[in-house]
């Protein structure tokens, strides 16, 4: 059996498990903590909705010490910064952007803690 099956075999009998609707749809979403490449594409997703709001907002930000909108370009880079928590620093938000920042920096700690936990799953499951 090859590894793509196995892990989808033990993806469904941990899903076949669960009771609950919501952890079901999360198990759904997830791949069951055993397909890096759901965490992949949450993380890209994440990456481009939080830059389109960034840029559509028009909030203010300060980069280089003037009050302005981001750029659509500026906009991805501070996103990607911003989603892995790295923070130059170079682009400040200002406003209700700084919740907005909060709020993505939680869930890039979450979708790429959880990428790595899957990667991890992954090997571990080729080990045996």
């Amino acid at each position: 059996m090859d590894r793509e099956a196995l892990s989808d075999i033990v993806f469904f009998e941990s899903k076949a498990h669960q009771k609950n609707r919501l952890f079901k749809a999360m198990m759904w979403l997830c791949g069951g903590f055993i397909k890096p490449s759901r965490f992949l594409i949450l993380s890209i997703f994440l990456w481009f909705i939080f830059s389109m709001i960034f840029w559509l907002s028009k909030s203010m930000f300060v980069i280089n010490s003037l009050e302005r909108v981001l750029t659509l370009p500026e906009a991805f880079y501070f996103s990607g910064i911003t989603l892995t928590t790295i923070g130059y620093g170079d682009i400040q938000p200002l406003g209700f952007s700084r919740g907005l920042c909060v709020v993505e920096g939680f869930l890039g700690v979450i979708t790429l803690s959880c990428f790595v936990v899957s990667l991890v799953r992954r090997f571990v499951a080729d080990l045996k």
